[in-house]
């Protein structure tokens, strides 16, 4: 028997923000850069200062090598005899010679006695004995070099041999100073370290000056991620590099619009007006429960609401738009639309009859005519502007029947396909253009100029076939009312307000 497990509830996520503070990708980029640099500058520096050292050890040691053979050979014969005053000359010689890491010179006879010394008090002492690690033997005819490593010198030890028995007579002594050969690497090291700060530095300035424009598109999609999060749609994250970063902006920019698409065409639905639900649902009853009628929507959709909210409070901003919502209010009951203003930031009418197609689009096309020359003469005087884009849809609608207390009844329309339709419509529209579907081209009895039908797909599927009509025929149109005298007397309210760019006027986004 198979049992199903009940799902544990999910734990409540906690956002980046609230859970232990981490480092910003900013501080993090420079902790790698600078562990990048210092690691690098780390190598080169003890593959440097080794090469040098050995470089060095090997020249110190030829010259030990080289100096204690000299001695050997310029002291042998007196050596030999016991003359003192000559090998003495020999040592002060080589001692004068100040050659760089030489402590001391001397020669010792073969008793262990000291008969010269560069350092002439320790002369006639017994010499040292023989200590330290033995590095190198070299041996030739009459000669028997030992090379000895102390804790802080190299001593050098040629044993001196005569005669064909190679009798031992003495031996040349030569200590030299580790420290002085490692004294010009150490000289190096510390300008190198310089160097490396300074590199340090300037790779962390140019990184961050590469990385500034980057955190300011990611700071931006933050931004714009936690005002989408509040239900804020209202956003467009500007980049101006064309990498992938410029790309995820775009790509961000699109999910918004088409977050907001969705929303006018699902939420926005849900909230039509009592007013209109009684006015609209008054046709054929379908069993006891629910009406239809045949409708044509207009749904408005404000292309630059955006740009206002950012120049502008939002009490002005809203104000305007209630400005806009009143007027077109106006010509759409004019030819017999019903109004709806429960759509978010545009508005709604109905149509019904048999001309209902024309009158939707000879209220879209006037409302568009009008706010035009409004438009352009407050843009002039400073005034702000909305623009709006339109989309008429055409087809039946259900009604379910809702009876009240009081025996009044109330018909809600169900949010379908053709309520859809137009705020989706409404939404892809250019500034005052009219975007229609080809059901209302089909039910049009008056001509109008649109351009070729063009699929613009609907629920993520293909097959919404629509017109639009551009704002050169709104223009022409505009032309048309004014010179036949039907031009509206309409007017907005007249409200203080800085001059709005030329874009901002067409509804183009900054």
């Amino acid at each position: 028997m198979i049992q199903v497990k009940p799902a544990s509830p999910r734990p409540a996520e906690t956002p980046p923000s609230a859970a232990k503070a981490s480092l910003g990708i900013r501080t993090k980029v420079l902790l790698m850069m600078s562990t990048l640099v210092v690691t690098v500058v780390g190598l080169l520096l003890a593959l440097n200062t080794y090469q040098d050292k050995r470089l060095l050890s090997e020249k110190a040691d030829e010259t030990g090598k080289l100096l204690v053979k000299t001695l050997s050979a310029s002291v042998r014969d007196e050596l030999l005899i016991g003359e003192i005053l000559p090998i003495e000359e020999s040592v002060r010689q080589l001692s004068n010679l100040k050659t760089k890491g030489i402590k001391e010179i001397y020669v010792s006879n073969r008793e262990g006695e000291v008969v010269a010394h560069s350092n002439t008090a320790l002369a006639g002492r017994k010499a040292a004995s023989l200590s330290g690690n033995v590095m190198a033997v070299e041996e030739r005819a009459g000669e028997h070099i030992v090379v000895r490593e102390t804790k802080d010198n190299y001593e050098y030890t040629d044993s001196i041999f005569v005669g064909k028995e190679s009798k031992f007579i003495g031996r040349s002594h030569l200590i030299m100073s580790k420290a002085s050969i490692v004294a010009p690497i150490e000289e190096q090291q510390k300008f190198m370290l310089l160097i490396s700060a300074a590199t340090l530095v300037l790779a962390l300035l140019l990184m961050m000056l590469f990385i500034r424009p980057i955190m300011k598109t990611l700071e931006s999609l933050s931004d714009a991620v936690k005002k989408v999060r509040t239900g804020d749609l209202d956003i467009d994250v500007i980049s101006s590099g064309n990498d992938e970063l410029g790309e995820l902006a775009f790509e961000f920019n699109e999910m918004v619009v088409t977050l907001k698409r969705q929303m006018n065409r699902e939420s926005g639905d849900m909230a039509i007006g009592i007013d209109v639900k009684n006015k609209i649902s008054d046709e054929q009853v379908f069993g006891l429960a629910q009406k239809q009628t045949a409708t044509t929507i207009l749904s408005t959709d404000p292309k630059n609401f955006n740009a206002i909210t950012a120049s502008h409070d939002i009490k002005t901003a809203l104000q305007l738009t209630v400005d806009y919502n009143d007027l077109k209010a106006q010509i759409i009951e004019k030819h017999g639309g019903i109004v709806d203003r429960s759509f978010r930031g545009g508005l709604r009418a109905y149509f019904k009859g048999s001309a209902m197609a024309d009158d939707a689009m000879e209220a879209a096309m006037e409302i568009q005519a009008t706010l035009l020359r409004l438009n352009t003469a407050a843009a002039k005087d400073g005034q702000p502007v909305v623009v709006y884009g339109m989309g008429i849809s055409s087809g039946i609608i259900v009604a379910t029947e809702i009876k009240t207390k009081s025996g009044k009844t109330v018909f809600t329309p169900e949010v379908d396909k053709v309520l859809h339709k137009s705020s989706y419509l409404s939404a892809l529209s250019a500034p005052y253009g009219v975007l229609i579907t080809e059901e209302v081209a089909k039910k049009l009895k008056k001509k109008y100029a649109f351009g070729d039908a063009k699929d613009v797909g609907f629920n993520n599927q293909k097959g919404l076939v629509a017109y639009q009509i551009d704002a050169e025929e709104t223009v022409a149109f505009a032309k048309l009312l004014h010179e036949s005298g039907a031009e509206e007397t309409l007017a907005l309210p007249q409200r203080a307000g800085t001059s709005e760019p030329e874009s901002e006027i067409r509804g183009e986004r900054a």
